[in-house]
């Protein structure tokens, strides 16, 4: 169980490789690149949640997060937000505000951390991306309200939080992320 963060996958190929290019050759991507792939990946969590149809969503992870989640467990894992009724539409134009630098594990996947401080309600996120044929895709996705200021030095999973996130399981008020 990541006690933190959301669901975490790899693709693999036939012969049980990872298929990503050499971990030499990925790096953070350059700072307008990072904001492209963080606003599109709560803007379609967004279009999920205005419609009920969280097959894009799904469609748009990498393939591992496709193997993992259906469209209907996306669906049940988000519910919550989905009901509150928030409109995330406002992530287009805000800034965002990291909460520490953007870095590569050893899968190179890429963890991005941070939050929109001028919009209202969840707004926090933990997105973590995979390269998967030249492309970041979302393999893990996490929003949750921010409810003081996220310092620069400060980890979102220190502040108190709600969080939504793709693992299959509710706890109370909280979701969690299953490795």
């Amino acid at each position: 169980v990541a006690e933190n963060g959301p669901a975490f996958a790899q693709q693999k190929n036939a012969a049980g490789g990872n298929t990503a290019v050499a971990s030499s050759e990925i790096k953070v991507p350059k700072p307008e690149v990072l904001t492209l792939i963080i606003r599109s990946a709560i803007l379609t969590l967004n279009d999920a949640l205005e419609t009920g149809n969280f097959t894009v969503l799904r469609d748009r992870g990498a393939p591992a997060f496709q193997a993992r989640f259906s469209a209907a467990q996306l669906a049940f894992i988000f519910s919550d937000l989905m009901q509150s009724g928030v409109d995330l539409t406002g992530v287009a134009v805000s800034p965002i505000r990291l909460a520490a630098a953007p870095s590569l594990d050893a899968n190179n996947r890429l963890r991005v951390q941070g939050d929109f401080p001028t919009l209202k309600g969840p707004h926090g996120f933990d997105l973590i991306f995979e390269p998967v044929r030249g492309k970041w895709r979302i393999t893990g996705l996490s929003l949750a309200p921010v409810r003081s200021a996220v310092r620069s030095s400060e980890k979102p999973t220190d502040a108190k939080r709600k969080t939504s996130s793709p693992s299959g399981s509710k706890k109370g008020k909280k979701t969690r992320a299953k490795r």
